[in-house]
């Protein structure tokens, strides 16, 4: 099956309305462009700080844009529940309708700092795109990674969206993040569709990724320029890696 899926890089307006206008704005350019699925970057629906301050839900107002302009989206922002802030993780179909949510299981240190919850489950789920699964930001890129990848391996995950927030710091460069992104696809044998934004007071850097389980990197966005990477992807290369990884790939582990 092929589907074309979409990335979108950009500077994330701190004014809630305006941070859903930029996201519809981009999820109108992917639907222009026939794709089926576009990815925004982590809390792509304001700052957090400003939405752990109140009790909207802005879930509606996220599958609104999807069902109005029949593209599903991907993206994550804070939400309270059960009278906690979590960092939660949608895909929206392009009926509307919640195809998987996840919680950010590793929060970054800011996260911390503000009593934002943790999550606990890492699933997938079947949807007319394929199998879905999700990661957020800090979930991709720490040293239990490889055990999240082996986890949504196992379930067979098909397309693997994750929403990011990009950092600059001295010691985790940008290649050091390509290169954990680029392992996920191989070692999950899906897509990886991950999302980056350019907000210059963090100090992000795009640089966001479509990653193929096959032949690696399919597209990079740049190091500072909105822009939305538009791919088509054979969900059949998933069926050829898996195979070739029954054929390759020992019994079980020997050391």
């Amino acid at each position: 099956m092929k589907i074309t899926v979409a990335v979108a890089q950009y500077i994330i307006p701190s004014d809630v309305d305006k941070s859903l206008d930029k996201l519809e704005s981009m999820a109108l350019y992917a639907k222009m462009h026939k794709a089926d699925l576009i990815v925004a970057p982590e809390c792509a629906i304001g700052y957090w700080a400003k939405l752990s301050q109140n009790n909207k839900d802005f879930l509606p107002s996220l599958q609104s844009i999807a069902k109005r302009l029949k593209i599903a989206i991907s993206t994550s922002f804070y939400r309270l529940e059960g009278g906690e802030f979590f960092n939660c993780g949608y895909i929206v179909s392009n009926e509307g309708t919640i195809i998987h949510s996840h919680k950010k299981i590793y929060t970054a240190t800011p996260e911390e700092v503000e009593n934002i919850s943790a999550g606990s489950i890492l699933e997938t789920k079947d949807s007319y795109l394929g199998k879905l699964g999700m990661l957020i930001c800090k979930d991709a890129f720490v040293n239990e990674s490889n055990y999240l990848f082996e986890k949504l391996a196992k379930q067979n995950v098909e397309i693997l969206c994750i929403p990011m927030w990009s950092l600059k710091w001295e010691i985790f460069t940008e290649e050091q993040r390509k290169a954990y992104i680029t392992y996920a696809a191989f070692r999950t044998r899906s897509f990886v569709l991950m999302s980056s934004n350019l907000n210059s007071e963090t100090g992000s850097f795009g640089r966001s990724l479509i990653v193929s389980p096959i032949y690696g990197v399919l597209q990079e966005a740049s190091v500072n320029n909105e822009e939305i990477l538009v791919q088509e992807i054979d969900l059949d290369e998933i069926v050829q890696a898996r195979k070739f990884d029954l054929w390759w790939q020992p019994k079980s582990r020997l050391v």
